[in-house]
């Protein structure tokens, strides 16, 4: 929980700068100061864009509502106040230059798998271990699982745990990949 509310709490930030820049752009563009306007939506792309494929699931969101924020921004005004042509596409190369960049991975959240696989496991010195009480979650899927762990089977080590892990974001990005495109 703390961990969550530490990653959001900074992102309200980045909403209140998008949302001061798009109303900049706005009056830049209705003041006819396009090359302001031009530069303040170019760099609310870059921040929107460079947040593609960084962080965790929630940074990255946040990053495609910045970028969504500074489109339509620009689309609202392109008709209303006649942009020049040469400011057009310099925002055009802007949003065509990271047009192959992925917009979301999961990353970060293999990251906080990984650490807590890591704290959940003793260590045997060899890249394995035997799980600890607060690994089972990470370890077993259902409550079928974990009665087979108890009774018959015993739980997953750290290797197999990994490789589940491994599989589960493998998968995860490949459906990404797939609805994304």
């Amino acid at each position: 929980q703390k961990l969550i509310e530490s990653i959001i709490k900074p992102l309200g930030g980045y909403r209140r700068i998008a949302q001061n820049t798009a109303w900049k752009i706005r009056y830049d563009a209705y003041s006819n100061d396009f090359n302001s306007a031009t530069t303040n939506a170019i760099s609310l792309i870059k921040l929107g864009q460079n947040m593609h494929g960084h962080g965790t699931l929630v940074e990255q969101v946040v990053g495609i509502v910045i970028e969504a924020i500074s489109n339509y921004s620009i689309f609202e005004n392109m008709n209303a106040a006649n942009w020049p042509e040469e400011k057009l596409g310099e925002i055009q190369t802007q949003l065509e230059q990271y047009a192959d960049r992925p917009v979301m991975t999961l990353e970060g959240e293999k990251a906080f798998a990984y650490d807590y696989i890591q704290r959940s496991f003793t260590d045997d010195g060899q890249g394995n271990g035997r799980i600890l009480k607060k690994g089972i979650p990470i370890a077993v899927g259902n409550w079928r699982e974990l009665l087979n762990g108890f009774f018959v089977t015993g739980f997953p080590d750290r290797q197999q745990t990994i490789e589940r892990v491994e599989s589960l974001y493998k998968n995860s990005e490949q459906r990404f990949a797939k609805t994304l495109i």
